[in-house]
């Protein structure tokens, strides 16, 4: 997992979070730094406790606590709730007004770089300020046409630069294993490049909403149109980039996917059964070699022991990258 950035709010001290045990919030300053840009945590109950290092039992009781109703929250959002599950994890439910609280404070930090740089050019020296010996140097001949021209070369002067790609000149790495994923998946043949060798419009619409939200996030949109429109009568035609990954579309999918919460068909549903296994399988284990060490509490060398068992029984844990070869 790449690292992230996560915004800690100093009110966090004067929450009731603070209130609880330390374990409980160790977890839950554990669960701000694994979140994703969408305000999702990724992870199975074991998988925290490990990240976090506290006992299961507490990761089962804190994540109680944050999904409860809280009276005396200073979020009337969902009743003071903290977090929601959903399909392989869980989401922080004030994720967007902290990180809309954020972002003025980022652009104006990048404002006042801006100036400082503005600044430092128009104080550097520039070529007009030096005297008119230093600025012209020996005249060139070029041939032009069989005769010869001298042409003075003045000191500094700047050659014409080479126009930088932009940013979606290229397909990203991501953008085109999305597009791989998305023929496969809805059985289409959309191209990665034009006749110019340009990413195509649909390309470019994903590279859009890439830059606005996780691979994660993409995959499921497509996921869950796949699974509602190929076949249709009516909607087939419509399962193409240009539909699913125009913004205010895709919006509007990705808000109907959490608003319908975790799947119970599908792909995202097999994998949260997958999910549920897997732990359900861990959570024994880890007991059973606890019990046989006499151990109280589930430290990562008894969860890695469990693992390894597991491994031995030809049982490992579900595959988080949905991308195949």
């Amino acid at each position: 997992m790449p690292d992230s950035f996560a915004y800690l709010s100093s009110s966090i001290v004067r929450s009731t979070i603070w209130d609880e045990s330390s374990d409980v919030r160790v977890l839950f300053i554990t669960m701000l730094a694994l979140k994703d840009k969408d305000g999702c945590v990724w992870a199975s109950i074991p998988g925290l406790a490990h990240e976090a290092r506290v006992p299961v039992s507490v990761v089962e009781k804190a994540l109680q606590i944050f999904m409860s109703p809280d009276h005396y929250s200073r979020t009337s959002d969902e009743e003071g709730r903290r977090l929601e599950v959903i399909d392989g994890g869980w989401r922080f439910v004030n994720h967007g007004k902290y990180r809309r609280a954020r972002d003025p404070e980022k652009r104006r930090e990048q404002n006042r770089e801006a100036q400082q740089r503005a600044r430092d050019k128009r104080q550097s020296p520039s070529a007009e300020s030096q005297p008119e010996s230093a600025r012209i140097s020996p005249s060139v001949s070029v041939s032009v046409s069989g005769s010869v021209k001298e042409l003075p070369c003045r000191a500094g002067a700047q050659r014409p630069r080479p126009k930088k790609p932009s940013r979606t000149d290229t397909a990203c790495d991501d953008c085109q294993r999305l597009v791989e994923y998305f023929n496969r998946e809805a059985g289409r043949q959309h191209p990665l490049t034009d006749r110019t060798g340009k990413p195509t419009a649909g390309v470019r619409l994903i590279h859009a909403r890439h830059t606005e939200h996780s691979v994660d996030a993409c995959q499921r949109v497509i996921d869950d149109r796949v699974g509602r429109w190929k076949g249709d009568a009516k909607m087939d035609e419509f399962l193409r980039l240009s539909t699913v990954f125009r913004k205010s579309h895709f919006e509007s999918y990705l808000e109907d996917l959490r608003a319908r919460g975790p799947s119970k068909s599908g792909k995202a549903g097999a994998r949260a059964a997958e999910m549920r296994e897997w732990d359900d399988k861990l959570g024994a284990m880890i007991d059973q070699v606890k019990s046989e060490k006499g151990a109280e509490r589930a430290d990562r060398a008894i969860i890695t022991e469990a693992g390894r068992r597991l491994g031995e029984q030809g049982i490992t844990p579900p595959a988080s990258e949905r991308f195949t070869g």
